[in-house]
């Protein structure tokens, strides 16, 4: 029989390109554990440079083929480091889901034990949402339960756990759909790794990656220029940073506005220079002017390329109601 020989990660950290001896090219889903599509004959070069897109997600998996299958390893120390958007998790139910962010690592752990009987699993999910609980067109319960119809991995997929010390040893060699039985449910829930068996049925997951940046005024050669520091998640788009910047200025600029006779602001109310007029501006990396759809690591990795810090510039656009479509194209 076929075995795969050749493999490669797209971009999105989730789907696998894989070429068998047969030469034929196959696609596969990490969060299912499973084969989504047979693509067959093909060049696999040009299937690969096909899919490629203009987005940058963490490394929180490894891979191999040297049984001729696709072996996919999680490690503590990276699987929960790939948070992205529940809408581009599932883009069908976007508007219910707001900001929510999920944990790829979190999502694919919780798809290999879904076959342990429910008194192991919480409610919660693989996301983090401050606004979830308070928000009844944004309900934890809904996104659980889309998570859990979404990703659940076959029965028959192999799962092996080890312990990775000074020796190599396996604790539980099983399939996924062992778990549903006694007694392997309870011996194999004794053996499960404390950080797997806290993300999957306790959600105790760390927290969303955070990096700062700097926002600076474009072509401002001013040693004087204000330099403004945010942190914000790994994966803020940039659509929403050109939102709260204006927003904030607006509001900086207004207070200031209410308290001329005071000459000591506090540094939350220091104005950046942006015309409280300004309904948009547009962000820019080493000259280049940034699609706002596209997130803060994204951008770092692409078009940054550097150590340090990340720096953006912002142009304020003199006609904000002309249509400015043509200055956010990327070439992808």
């Amino acid at each position: 029989s076929s075995g795969i020989f050749k493999y490669h990660v797209l971009n999105d950290r989730r789907h696998i390109l894989t070429k068998d001896t047969d030469d034929s090219v196959a696609l596969y889903d990490t969060l299912k554990a499973r084969k989504v599509e047979e693509i067959g004959e093909v060049d696999y070069e040009k299937e690969i440079e096909k899919r490629k897109q203009l987005v940058y997600v963490p490394n929180w998996f490894t891979v191999d083929v040297k049984t001729g299958m696709l072996n996919i390893s999680l490690e503590e120390s990276d699987c929960f480091s790939a948070w992205i958007s529940a809408k581009d998790l599932l883009p069908g139910n976007s508007e219910n889901f707001s900001d929510c962010k999920v944990n790829l690592g979190c999502v694919t752990l919780k798809a290999l034990m879904d076959y342990f009987p429910k008194k192991y699993h919480q409610d919660g999910t693989a996301l983090n949402d401050s606004a979830a609980d308070a928000n009844s067109q944004n309900p934890r319960a809904q996104i659980t339960k889309d998570l859990q119809e979404h990703f659940c991995a076959p029965k028959h997929t192999p799962l092996i756990i080890s312990e990775q010390g000074e020796t190599f040893r396996v604790t539980i060699r099983m399939c996924c759909g062992d778990a549903a039985y006694e007694p392997e449910e309870t011996q194999i829930s004794k053996a499960l790794p404390r950080w797997i068996s806290n993300a999957v049925f306790a959600d105790k997951i760390p927290e969303l990656v955070k990096m700062t940046f700097n926002l600076i005024p474009y072509k401002n050669t001013s040693k004087s220029a204000k330099r403004h520091q945010f942190t914000a998640s790994d994966n803020v788009s940039i659509q929403k940073i050109i939102e709260h910047v204006i927003n904030n200025e607006k509001s900086n600029q207004s207070e200031n506005q209410g308290n001329d006779s005071s000459k000591n602001h506090s540094k939350s109310t220091e104005s950046s220079g942006i015309p409280l007029s300004a309904n948009k501006l547009r962000i820019l990396c080493q000259d280049q002017i940034i699609d706002p759809v596209l997130d803060l690591r994204t951008v770092k990795h692409f078009f940054w390329k550097g150590g340090g810090q990340l720096i953006l510039h912002y142009e304020v656009l003199e006609h904000s109601d002309d249509d400015e479509s043509g200055n956010w194209q990327t070439e992808h």
